[in-house]
This record gives C-alpha cells, sequence and structure tokens, in this order.
C-alpha cells in the first residue's frame, strides 16, 4: 500500500494497534530501494498478513518524510501500537530482515500480542542502528548512518563526535555533509539564550540581529526549518554583515541539512534574490 500525509495516521498509526505495519521510505532515484522492494513484498507475502507492508515516496511525500526524521534511503521502519519499536537504514540481507520481523511478529494464527509482548520496551530506529554497529564495530558506513540519523533526535554532540571519528574519505564523503550541517548550525547556538529569551529581545527591538539570528539556529535545531529559513532570510536583507554573513551560511547549511524539495528551491530563489 503507498501512503500520504492524508492517510498515515490511519493506515500506519491506527492500524499497527492490531498488525504491526513495516514502512519503506523510498525514492525511485534509490537503486537500494529498488534492490529492497521485492524482497520486502517477498517477506509480505511469505509471512502472510502477520504484518502489513507500507511504502512511501519520500520525493512526493517530503514533509512526511521530514516528520518521521528520515535521513537517508532506503529506511524502514515497523511500527507497533503507533510507536517505531524496530527498523534500519540502508539494503540489508533478507535473513537480517526476517530474523527482525520474528522478533516483533505475533506467532502465526496468534493475532494478539501476549501481555509480556505488549509490555516490551520499545525500540527505534536508533538502537536498531546501535545494534548492527555492535555487530561490525569496523563498518565505518554504519557509523556514518547512525550520525545522520541522530541528527533528527537533535543528539547534535554525539553527531559531532562520530563525524570526527570516522576516516578522512567518509567524512568528506557527500553523504556525510547534512551531518555537518547540523553540526555547525549546533556549534554556532552554542551559548546562546533559548527560544523564549531570543523572542523576548526580537519583540522589544526588531533591529536586534543577534537575537534574529539566534532565534533562526534554534528554530532550525529544533526541525522548524521553514520558520528558520523565514527569519534567517529576513536578516540577510536587513544585516547581511552579521555574524560574518551567519544567516546566509545558515541559510545554506538549512538547504544541505535537507537535501532538495520545494522548500529549499523556494527559499533558494528568495536568497537568489536578496543577494542581487
Amino acid at each position: 500500500m503507498d501512503v500520504d500525509e492524508r492517510n498515515f495516521e490511519q493506515e500506519v498509526l491506527l492500524r499497527s494497534a492490531k498488525t504491526p505495519v513495516l514502512v519503506d521510505f523510498w525514492a525511485s532515484w534509490c537503486a537500494p530501494c529498488k534492490n529492497l522492494s521485492p524482497i520486502l513484498d517477498k517477506l509480505a507475502r511469505e509471512f502472510a498478513g502477520r504484518f502489513a507492508l507500507v511504502k512511501i515516496d519520500t520525493d512526493r511525500q517530503q514533509m512526511l518524510a521530514m516528520q518521521c526524521g528520515i535521513q537517508s534511503l532506503p529506511t524502514v521502519m515497523l511500527f507497533k501500537n503507533g510507536r517505531v519499536v524496530d527498523g534500519f537504514v540502508g539494503l540489508q540481507p533478507e535473513s537480517a530482515i526476517r530474523e527482525m520481523l520474528k522478533r516483533h511478529l505475533p506467532v502465526a494464527g496468534q493475532e494478539t500480542a501476549t501481555p509480556e509482548q505488549a509490555n516490551v520496551d520499545p525500540r527505534t530506529a536508533v538502537d536498531a542502528l546501535r545494534r548492527q554497529i555492535e555487530r561490525n564495530p569496523d563498518d565505518h558506513r554504519l557509523q556514518l548512518e547512525l550520525a545522520r540519523l541522530l541528527v533528527t533526535h537533535g543528539e547534535f554532540a554525539e553527531v559531532e563526535s562520530i563525524l570526527n571519528r570516522l576516516p578522512e574519505e567518509l567524512r568528506q564523503d557527500k553523504a556525510a555533509a547534512p551531518a555537518w550541517a547540523a553540526v555547525r548550525l549546533y556549534n554556532c547556538a552554542s551559548g546562546m539564550p533559548d527560544f523564549d529569551a531570543l523572542a523576548t529581545r526580537m519583540a522589544a527591538a526588531d533591529a536586534d540581529s543577534a537575537a534574529r539570528y539566534g532565534y533562526g539556529l534554534r528554530l532550525a535545531l529544533a526541525g522548524r526549518h521553514e520558520e528558520a529559513l523565514a527569519v534567517l532570510l529576513e536578516l540577510v536583507r536587513r544585516d547581511r554583515k552579521h555574524a560574518d554573513d551567519g544567516a546566509r551560511k545558515a541559510m545554506l547549511d538549512i538547504f544541505t541539512l535537507l537535501g532538495g524539495g520545494p522548500l529549499v528551491k523556494q527559499y533558494r530563489s528568495l536568497l537568489y534574490s536578496a543577494l542581487n
């Protein structure tokens, strides 16, 4: 089943209260996604209704992908009772996916989870990736994927630590660019006041460039990217030199963090107009 913003709550969150739902986030340009899809289809047939397979085209459902914290493709999440309990990032062998499913699915013919199953603490995609890294400590690509995924959880200090431990070629890899962008935003905001203090300063003095800059950074780190871009763009127009052209640089980092889409296209155009 293909799912979008309109039916995500019904077909994933609510449905997972009765049947586990495996969500495949994919895109037509993603080669590993194309290799993974038939594996998931095969497992859905094999498990014969013990879980529901849902697919989300991230190019068409960019806001939904953003809300789910998708940073890399393919990403697969297993939902139970409206929450993510397991998952993985990147192409995985069929055997590993089957084992993951078996850990969470009821025995064939046993539709209702036992009380013991219902009380199991939910595990996130981050937890699943950490387990993979424990089994494969020398797989630096997995560590990069963990850094990218941790960005969506706001664990920026750990993201920076992971990135700095990667081999040089991976630190410079374009796949690491969004994580580095988040780290730069985090470091620029370090030591700045919190949301409320910055908002109060902006309300008291509309021309307070430092408050506007800090507020834009805080919005970006909170995942409120559209609001952040609007605040930073206004600062570019009013006081571009502030913080060594910081507002423009922060907007470019947000573009890198988002990777593309209508929002990036819109604000790239607006930024270009503001600079010319």
